[in-house]
C-alpha cells in the first residue's frame, strides 16, 4: 500500500501496467550503472540520482511493491520514498521523449525483431492510465507535443505524490533547526522527512531486491488484459 494524499491506495489496471513499465525501465538503468553502462544517466530526480546504484534498486524494489501490492505495509512518507515514486514519471517522460524522437522505430504494428504484435507505445500506456484515472482533453496517440504528455503526466502523478516537497531539501541545510521545523510546520512537511537515511545496499539487500523486482514486475492478468 502506499500513502496518497487521498489516504492508502494500491495502482490498479492500466495505471499499474504503466507504473510496472516504468520501475522495469528504471531497473534496467540503475543495473546498467552497475556494470558501467549507464554511469550518467539522470532522471533529474535530486535526492535519486545523487544516490549509488545500490541503494536506488533497493528503494526501487520498496516502493515499486508499495505501489504496486495491497499485502505491503505502507513505507513512511520521506524524502526519499517520494523521490523514487517521482523517478517513476520522470521516467516515463524520458521514454516519452525518447519515442517521439525516434518515431520511426515505434510507430509499426509490429515487432520488426519477431513480427509479433507491437507492444504498446509509452503514449498509449500513458493514455490507458489517464482512461483508468478519469483524465480528460486526451490528446491523440500520435501527439509529437511533449509539454502536453507532461501535462498528462503530472496529473498521474498526483494520485500518487502529495506535492514535490523532496525538491526542497537544500532550502533546510543551512537553516537553525528550530526554524526549519517551525517552516517544514506551516509547510505541512513531516518533521522527519529529509532525515530519513538510504539503505546500504549490501549484497544481502540486493539479492532481496532483485527477487522483490522479479515478483512485482511480472504483470497479473488483470494488467495483462488492459491492452
Amino acid at each position: 500500500m502506499w500513502m496518497s494524499a487521498q489516504g492508502e491506495k494500491v495502482l490498479q489496471g492500466a495505471h499499474a501496467t504503466l507504473i510496472r513499465n516504468a520501475l522495469e525501465f528504471v531497473a534496467d538503468i540503475v543495473e546498467g550503472k552497475a556494470d558501467k553502462v549507464t554511469t550518467h544517466w539522470q532522471f533529474n530526480v535530486p535526492p535519486f540520482d545523487k544516490l549509488d546504484w545500490r541503494p536506488q534498486l533497493v528503494l526501487l524494489s520498496h516502493v515499486g511493491d508499495a505501489l504496486l501490492s495491497e499485502q505491503v505495509a505502507t513505507p513512511q512518507h520521506t524524502e526519499l520514498n517520494d523521490a523514487t515514486a517521482a523517478v517513476l514519471y520522470a521516467a516515463i517522460r524520458q521514454s516519452i521523449e525518447i519515442e517521439i524522437d525516434n518515431a520511426e522505430l515505434f510507430g509499426g504494428d509490429e515487432d520488426w525483431e519477431t513480427d509479433d504484435p507491437a507492444l504498446p507505445s509509452w503514449r498509449e500506456m500513458v493514455l490507458a492510465a489517464c482512461c483508468a484515472e478519469e483524465i480528460d482533453d486526451l490528446p491523440p496517440v500520435d501527439s509529437p507535443d511533449v509539454d502536453e504528455w507532461d501535462v498528462l503526466i503530472d496529473c498521474l502523478s498526483t494520485n500518487i505524490l502529495w506535492d514535490a516537497d523532496w525538491q526542497i531539501a537544500d532550502l533546510f541545510l543551512d537553516v537553525d533547526p528550530q526554524r526549519g521545523n517551525e517552516v517544514k510546520q506551516s509547510m505541512g512537511i513531516d518533521q522527519d522527512y529529509f532525515v530519513d537515511v538510504p539503505p546500504e545496499g549490501d549484497e544481502d539487500e540486493l539479492l532481496a531486491a532483485r527477487y522483490l523486482l522479479q515478483r512485482i514486475l511480472a504483470p497479473p492478468q488483470a494488467d495483462a488484459d488492459s491492452f
